[in-house]
C-alpha cells in the first residue's frame, strides 16, 4: 500500500475520533437564505360534484400560510394581496390555503383546504406552482318528500349537530345547504326532526355514524300514517304518526358507507302509508336512474383483454340528470395516469370543469348534453383500451343524482 496514503488515512480517521469523543461538539446549523415565488403560485378548487363552479369561486380572500417544518413562526399572507416574492431561511416549509377560518357551522359556505410542500434552497428562486383546494367540510341538506311537506306545520323543523357543538335549524322550506366542520374524534352527526304532522306532534332522531370531511349527507324525511307499536327510541307518535328520515347521499370527496345509512323497512317508505298491497311505483318510489346495457354486463366482471366492440351503457332518469359522478377505482389507471390523458379518478360529466376537454376526447357527453336529460348513452367505448395498457382490476362507480335529489348508482367492473 502507498505509504502516504496510508498515513493521510489514519490522520483523518484519528482526527474523525477527536471530534467524536469532543463533549462540545455540536452539529452546526443549515444557514442561508433562499426566496420563493408567490407570483407563481395559483390555486385551484377541487369542485368534483360542482359544489360551486371553479370560474365562481373568488380566490382573493384566500388565506394562505407558511410555515417552516423546523417550527419556526409561519407567515401569513390573504391571497390577494400576496408579496411577489419573499425571502426564507434555507430548509423545509409547507404551504396551506384555507378559503376562510373555519366555522362550527354556517350557511351556504364550503370550507376549502389545501397545501403543498417545498424546500428553500441557499440562493435559488422555489416556485410552488399549482395547490389543490378540495372541499374539506362536511355537507348538509335537508328534504321532504312530498306527501310529508303538506301535512307540515309552519312550527315543524329539522336540528343538525355535528362536531358536537355545530348546530343549524332547518325549517319547513328550507333549501340552502349547511356546512359543518369536521372535528377528529367527534365523527357523529344528528339530525332531529320536530313539529306538528297532521296536526299532531312527531319527534324523530336519526344520527349517521363516521362523518367524514367533504361528504354530502343529503337528508330526505318521510311519512307514514297506519297502526304501529311505538319505537323504544322515539319517532312514533300515539296516533301511529311515523316520520323516517334516510340518506340519499352524494360524494363530494368521498363515499358514504351504507353501513352508516338508518336502516328503513320497505313498509315504512314513501307509498306505503295506507298499507295492504304493494302499490305500483309512484314518481317518489321509482329508483333515480336504470342502467340497461347488451354489451357490458352490469352484474359481474368484465374481461378487458378480450374485448372488441362498443361499450355502451344507456341510464334512464325520469326526473331529468342533475349530476352524474363518476368514480375510477383502479389498479392500473392511477391518478398520475389518468392526468396524462385530462381525468381525474372523479369528475362530473354534468360539471366537467376543466376535465371538459379530456372527457370529450374520450368520447363522453358533458355539460348541456347531460343536465336535465332524461337518457344518456355512457359510452366508455374508447376508453377500454385503456384498460390493457394498464392493466389491472378497474371499477367505475356510476352515481345518478336526479332533479329532486334522489339517487342511484352502478358498478361497471373490467379486469384485463
Amino acid at each position: 500500500m502507498n505509504t502516504r496514503i496510508s498515513i493521510s488515512i489514519a490522520a483523518a480517521l484519528l482526527s474523525l475520533g477527536a471530534v467524536s469523543c469532543s463533549e462540545k461538539w455540536e452539529p452546526q446549523p443549515v444557514t442561508g437564505l433562499g426566496e420563493l415565488s408567490l407570483a407563481s403560485m395559483s390555486v385551484d378548487v377541487n369542485t368534483s360534484t360542482s359544489e360551486i363552479s371553479r370560474t365562481g369561486v373568488d380566490l382573493s380572500p384566500f388565506l394562505v400560510t407558511i410555515t417552516p417544518e423546523s417550527g419556526g413562526e409561519p407567515k401569513e399572507y390573504v391571497y390577494g394581496a400576496m408579496p411577489e416574492i419573499v425571502s426564507l431561511a434555507v430548509g423545509n416549509y409547507t404551504v396551506k390555503v384555507r378559503s376562510h377560518e373555519v366555522q362550527k357551522a354556517e350557511w351556504e359556505r364550503p370550507y376549502y383546504l389545501g397545501e403543498r410542500k417545498f424546500e428553500i434552497r441557499n440562493k435559488e428562486l422555489t416556485e410552488i406552482g399549482v395547490v389543490t383546494a378540495s372541499m374539506s367540510s362536511l355537507k348538509v341538506t335537508v328534504s321532504y318528500t312530498e306527501k310529508l311537506h303538506s301535512l307540515m306545520g309552519d312550527d315543524a323543523t329539522v336540528t343538525v349537530v355535528a362536531n358536537d357543538e355545530g348546530s343549524l335549524v332547518y325549517g319547513p322550506d328550507e333549501t340552502r345547504a349547511g356546512y359543518f366542520e369536521v372535528v377528529d374524534g367527534s365523527m357523529t352527526m344528528v339530525a332531529t326532526f320536530r313539529g306538528s304532522v297532521g296536526g299532531q306532534y312527531v319527534e324523530k332522531v336519526v344520527s349517521f355514524n363516521n362523518v367524514k370531511a367533504g361528504e354530502h349527507y343529503s337528508i330526505l324525511f318521510s311519512t307514514k300514517v297506519g297502526p304501529e307499536p311505538p319505537e323504544q327510541t322515539g319517532g312514533v307518535d300515539p296516533s301511529g304518526m311515523t316520520v323516517d328520515g334516510e340518506v340519499t347521499n352524494e360524494t363530494v370527496g368521498g363515499n358514504i358507507d351504507p353501513g352508516d345509512e338508518p336502516i328503513i323497512d320497505d313498509n315504512d317508505r314513501p307509498g306505503q302509508e295506507e298499507g295492504g298491497d304493494t302499490p305500483p311505483p309512484g314518481p317518489d318510489d321509482r329508483p333515480a336512474a336504470t342502467f340497461n346495457s347488451t354489451t357490458v354486463n352490469l352484474e359481474g366482471e368484465n374481461d378487458a383483454s378480450t374485448w372488441s366492440g362498443p361499450a355502451v351503457v344507456t341510464i334512464g332518469c325520469p326526473e331529468g340528470f342533475a349530476h352524474l359522478v363518476v368514480r375510477i377505482d383502479s389498479e392500473g389507471l392511477t391518478p398520475d395516469v389518468l392526468a396524462g390523458v385530462g381525468l381525474d379518478s372523479e369528475f362530473d360529466l354534468a360539471y366537467p370543469g376543466n376535465l371538459k376537454e379530456g372527457l370529450e376526447g374520450l368520447g363522453f357527453k358533458t355539460g348541456a348534453d347531460v343536465i336535465g336529460k332524461t337518457t344518456m348513452d355512457f359510452d366508455i367505448t374508447d376508453f377500454v383500451p385503456l384498460l390493457n395498457i394498464y392493466p389491472g382490476k378497474s371499477d367505475f362507480m356510476i352515481t345518478v343524482t336526479d332533479s329532486k335529489g334522489k339517487q342511484s348508482q352502478a358498478i361497471l367492473k373490467f379486469k384485463s
